[in-house]
């Protein structure tokens, strides 16, 4: 009888570096990891892998554990049942591949011990940690399941409300974008943050129609390019940074967020390395054709 591996779901990000923090001393902080506490637990990287040839990626898990535990045991001696202490007893681990060829990580949601949010609020504080939050930071944003987030926009009737954080893109940039990407290259923008409000019922925004283009793989470089805010908007969708939408939906106030439709997929919890490689480089490589993104020449 074949036994099916167990699967799970990964979730989509990529991956920012900023201040001091790049990619050589971002290996260093998986390869020698720290340990943080929060609560009663700790938490550290653990079966850490470089590949370089002929896969490019690092591979680990983001590993929860408790320093302090007991179990009950039974002494055979005796016949009784006793309690014995032990140390860093393992509560449960989230694998993770990161694929510098599109500063992207697919990580394992391990329910209700590592949540998406709860990895990324982990893996950002051990990175930091390593380096002694000495002018480093780095972050995991999401990238957006397109077609589901299109969907969300589309049946709203108004939209109030738009604000975005957004961060240069490397290596890789969309074409709805492109001028947003060169106003901050141009600026020497670390970080930009947006915010439209309404005056009266709504604001005059072509994302609903930038977003259909996008999902429906009919993306070119607009020979007029889109408002900044809505740049930053697709910006946030494809990874570099974080966006809401404030909206009106059956007469009713909603809020969407491309942290709301975070692009997935299924695959073992307990994964070969190379054969994630291979399903996480094919998913992110389909996002970079459909969306026609590409490297920034000026940076080759």
């Amino acid at each position: 009888m074949i036994t099916r591996a167990k699967q799970g779901t990964y979730h989509l990000g990529r991956i920012s570096f900023i201040g001091l923090v790049n990619k050589e001393n971002f290996v260093d902080a998986l390869r020698d990891p720290v340990s943080i506490e929060v609560g009663d637990f700790c938490w550290t990287v653990t079966d850490f892998q470089l590949h370089n040839k002929p896969k490019h990626f690092l591979y680990g898990k983001l590993t929860k554990y408790k320093p302090h535990g007991s179990i009950e045991v039974v002494d055979t001696r005796s016949h009784a049942e006793k309690i014995a202490e032990i140390e860093n007893t393992k509560v449960a681990s989230s694998p993770f591949i990161y694929l510098p060829e599109y500063s992207g990580i697919a990580y394992l949601r391990v329910w209700n011990q590592i949540e998406q949010p709860t990895f990324v609020r982990r893996f950002v504080a051990l990175v930091k940690a390593k380096h002694k939050d000495f002018f480093v930071d780095c972050d995991i944003e999401a990238v957006s399941d397109l077609q589901v987030f299109y969907k969300r926009v589309a049946d709203l009737s108004a939209i109030e409300l738009i604000q975005a954080k957004v961060r240069p893109p490397n290596p890789l940039f969309g074409p709805l974008w492109a001028s947003l990407k060169d106003y901050l290259k141009k600026r020497n923008v670390g970080e930009m943050k947006i915010e439209e409000r309404a005056i009266g019922k709504k604001l005059e925004s072509q994302l609903k129609e930038l977003i259909s283009k996008a999902e429906k793989s009919e993306v070119a470089k607009e020979a007029n390019p889109p408002d900044i805010t809505d740049a930053a908007l697709l910006m946030a969708t494809d990874g570099y940074g974080q966006g809401k939408i404030h909206g009106v939906y059956d007469k009713k106030k909603v809020v969407i967020s491309t942290s709301d439709t975070i692009k997935n997929f299924k695959f073992d919890s307990e994964p070969d390395p190379a054969a994630l490689y291979d399903i996480t480089e094919e998913v992110f490589k389909e996002i970079s054709q459909k969306r026609h993104m590409e490297h920034d020449k000026k940076d080759h």
